[in-house]
């Protein structure tokens, strides 16, 4: 396909792509994924243009349901006619593509209105306490695992064409299934930020205003705002993006991701980790208030790779490895650490 003519309605005109939103296939998807890497500029119009394909796909199940009979004959003839008229001035293909719009638009008004009548999902939670994990099972069969003191929330009814979404607070890591007809996954955090994928694997934590993303392997999209205006950034796996909500994005760059997702395995991996870093992860996750007496001491750095067996072995090896001394405070919820010297 020409790039350069790619606009949405070309794109749900094109049968190469209308086959691989419909049925896609592991080979027709990488094809589509290299696509979009090359053309990263079309990203809307891609889109845009699966939405048009999968409204007049719905629509067409909708027809053999005995739904919508009357008026899909009739959408039928007008784009057949149209399709063998162009329009003054026009190239061939002007009519056949504009019609898609007008059919799907039509379409979409009646099938959503169907869908409103038929269903009205409910929401899911979950959340998980101090020192714990959690891992849940979405309707698309695709999998969340959820670090300690997070939550999720989501809609149960994710048939149809709108975008399956998740609502994060905390850190959480996705495993993405591809759906049929390409329904979109969207994370959303409390800082704003969207993170859109396909199917694909990526981790996600969302802490005091900040929101870091880690992609394993696939292809994510980053949507944030910026000075009131929403600013898109592409991940590819290997790299980690940070945002804040206040101030847009803060990193983009390449990174071991097990540093990131060896949480989910049960495994802790400090990589030349500050001290002041790894008390504000004991805080995060164990609920801990973390004081360190001299302020030299939250520039120690420490590398580990440990089993995660609670706090009380991260401690451990911190005050060995660091040459510090960890004592806890009268009320157990409050760790003093200070110079061994």
């Amino acid at each position: 396909m020409n790039s350069r003519l790619a606009s949405a309605t070309d794109l749900a005109a094109d049968e190469q792509f209308v086959q691989w939103v419909q049925s896609p296939t592991a080979k027709s998807t990488l094809y589509w994924e290299n696509w979009l890497a090359q053309n990263p500029e079309k990203q809307e119009a891609f889109r845009q243009a699966q939405d048009l394909v999968l409204m007049l796909k719905a629509g067409e199940e909708a027809r053999q349901l005995g739904v919508l009979d009357e008026v899909w004959d009739e959408l039928q003839a007008e784009i057949k006619g149209a399709a063998g008229e162009p329009a003054y001035g026009s190239h061939p293909g002007w009519w056949q593509r504009n019609s898609w719009l007008v059919a799907a638009s039509t379409v979409l008004l009646l099938v959503s209105g169907m869908v409103l009548m038929l269903s009205w999902p409910q929401q899911a939670r979950f959340r998980t306490g101090y020192g714990e994990k959690l891992t849940v099972q979405l309707p698309d069969d695709s999998k969340v695992v959820l670090n300690a003191n997070s939550s999720a929330v989501y809609s149960d009814g994710w048939f149809g064409i709108t975008p399956r979404k998740v609502r994060l607070s905390g850190e959480a890591y996705f495993s993405v299934t591809h759906t049929a007809n390409s329904q979109r996954f969207i994370v959303e955090t409390l800082d704003g930020a969207a993170i859109e994928v396909l199917g694909t694997e990526f981790n996600v934590m969302n802490r005091e205003n900040r929101s870091q993303v880690v992609l394993a392997s696939g292809v994510v999209r980053l949507n944030y705002e910026k000075q009131g205006n929403i600013k898109r950034l592409n991940l590819v796996p290997g790299e980690m993006a940070e945002i804040s909500g206040n101030i847009g994005l803060l990193a983009h760059k390449k990174v071991n991701t097990a540093i990131y997702t060896s949480w989910k395995d049960n495994k802790v991996i400090f990589d030349n980790t500050s001290l002041q870093d790894i008390a504000a992860m004991l805080e995060h996750l164990y609920g801990f208030e973390v004081k360190l007496a001299e302020p030299e001491l939250a520039e120690l750095r420490l590398t580990a790779n440990l089993q995660d067996e609670g706090p009380e072995n991260i401690l451990a090896v911190v005050s060995e490895t660091l040459g510090v001394r960890v004592n806890k405070l009268e009320n157990n919820q409050t760790i003093l650490i200070t110079n061994t010297n």
